[in-house]
């Protein structure tokens, strides 16, 4: 009977993990189709010359989701044009939007020629952002068919319980658990884990602890 518990158990464990798995596929190819759809949204509007205003309306409603979604591709040290200072970490998207369209507005009156080199930027940024996407969803893709990931990722969601119940409460901020969850300590701790989940899981089904200890004492023991 105890071997079924552990058979059960491993099951369970697989099927979280396998969850996570699928769960990270599903956010992976939504992020991916949302910064598509900005990336056009914000060419409708470049090709307009600013005039529509439907676009950038959508482009700044949606400006801290799509900022937030890139990541440190959206983070740079930028100079500005004609400028001899630095400003570092500074927020593409949020920032150069605006600036955009103040340099679409001002090129027919007075020759501006910034909003090429903001429009690239901005276009830049998201292509990095999809391209890094689509490398990820691939990557977890193929994790998707290989059991022993399965596994794994049982184990970090399960270690992360706690971590998450704490998030809930919000006692914490919102990115707790995603860097946690990256850093090379969780990955060590969650392989070790795994690792041993997974030979003392054999030990159990294929020839139960008892007889695993007995034999173990045999080879120990001094004639």
């Amino acid at each position: 009977m105890s071997r079924l518990y552990v058979v059960l158990i491993l099951l369970g464990i697989v099927a979280v993990g396998v969850i996570r798995l699928i769960s990270r596929c599903s956010k992976l190819a939504k992020n991916h189709a949302f910064a598509e759809t900005y990336l056009k949204t914000l060419q409708q509007y470049v090709a307009s010359q600013g005039q529509d205003n439907n676009a950038y309306s959508w482009l700044v409603r949606n400006s801290n989701k799509m900022q937030r979604e890139s990541g440190y591709f959206g983070i740079i040290d930028y100079r500005p044009p004609a400028s001899t200072y630095v400003i570092h970490n500074y927020q593409i998207i949020l920032n150069m939007l605006p600036e955009l369209r103040r340099s679409l507005n001002r090129s027919s009156l007075s020759g501006d020629y910034l909003s090429p080199e903001y429009s690239a930027l901005l276009q830049e940024t998201l292509i990095r952002h999809m391209g890094d996407t689509e490398e990820r969803l691939e990557d977890t893709k193929k994790q998707l068919i290989n059991p022993f990931v399965w596994l794994q990722e049982g184990v970090k969601g399960i270690l992360l319980i706690p971590l998450s119940v704490v998030e809930w409460t919000g006692l914490t901020g919102p990115n707790v658990i995603a860097r946690f969850s990256d850093s090379l300590f969780f990955r060590i701790v969650s392989g070790i884990v795994t690792l041993l989940g997974l030979v003392a899981s054999a030990v159990s089904i294929v020839v139960g602890w008892e007889r695993f200890i007995s034999v173990i004492q045999r080879l120990l023991s001094v004639d």
